[in-house]
């Protein structure tokens, strides 16, 4: 057997040596399409995110691969912090995407107000837009003043209101646009509409506040039933490595570690499906 692993292992070098260029070329490109990919992802995120902030919490996560592959000489450690470092990324854009959507649905209710407030005093949706944008530094600000750019631009009330709708996909976002549209375009009433919106959007933040208070304990076992088996593991390899270096040295181990990662995520899951209200 070890005959066989050092003939394979010499082939590999031989076929690595002689296809440098084409395997170092592989690499590049494969390179260049994550960068490329990276970016789109960035982009599609409309929210700031620089490239620093993911190479730092790269650099930080291959800390921890290293100083974890040097404590248990372990391989497998190093395959686990690759798949890591290509899934942090995506994972880092998602969490600032929902981050963004969250403060902007947070901040829908006082956007309202000031739109009432102002549409009240006499002013033009345009108008009322304009101060919002220049005073909320939220990000409803911040698409306030996008909206502004794209009507300066050429584009009509009416169709920057539609493409932000179709950009912060939310069901408050979506009532509040369409009561928008509507009522340009039937020349309605629209502070008495966005007072009744504003009614409903109250009463939501109510529901949800009083949802969060029940699912709270379920959200703790998720935490605890989570976390608790890798404190456990480290806890001993502190007090007893030799009791815990099987795990990662034989190969009974290292099945039972992966067994134990996919259970855990199997839990995670049902307990989330179960404290998941629609």
């Amino acid at each position: 057997m070890k005959i066989l692993i050092s003939f394979l292992f010499f082939i590999s070098v031989a076929l690595s040596v002689y296809f440098y260029s084409e395997i170092f070329n592989f690499f590049i490109n494969l390179y260049r399409k994550y960068l490329k990919n990276l970016n789109q992802k960035i982009n599609s995120a409309f929210t700031t995110i620089k490239k620093d902030e993911i190479v730092k919490i790269e650099i930080f996560t291959a800390a921890i691969v290293l100083v974890m592959f040097i404590l248990t000489i372990n391989i497998l450690i190093i395959f686990i912090g690759i798949i890591l470092m290509l899934f942090i990324p995506k994972i880092y854009i998602e969490y600032k995407h929902k981050k963004y959507i969250n403060e902007y649905k947070k901040n829908l209710p006082v956007f309202i107000e000031s739109l009432v407030s102002s549409l009240k005093a006499g002013m033009s949706i345009s108008n009322a837009f304009k101060i919002i944008a220049q005073k909320d530094k939220s990000p409803i600000g911040k698409e306030m003043a996008d909206l502004l750019n794209k009507i300066s631009l050429g584009k009509s009330l009416k169709e920057g209101l539609q493409e932000l709708s179709d950009k912060i996909k939310t069901r408050e976002n979506e009532i509040l646009i369409s009561a928008l549209i509507t009522g340009i375009e039937s020349g309605g009433n629209i502070s008495s509409i966005l007072e009744n919106i504003l009614k409903t959007l109250r009463k939501r933040e109510e529901i949800d506040r009083e949802l969060k208070a029940l699912t709270s304990q379920g959200i703790l076992s998720g935490f605890i039933v989570g976390l608790l088996p890798f404190f456990l593991i480290v806890a001993i390899y502190f007090i007893d490595p030799e009791f815990v270096e099987p795990l990662f040295t034989t190969q009974a181990g290292i099945v039972m570690l992966c067994v134990s990662v996919v259970l855990e995520f199997f839990g995670i899951f049902f307990i989330r499906k179960m404290i998941k209200i629609e």
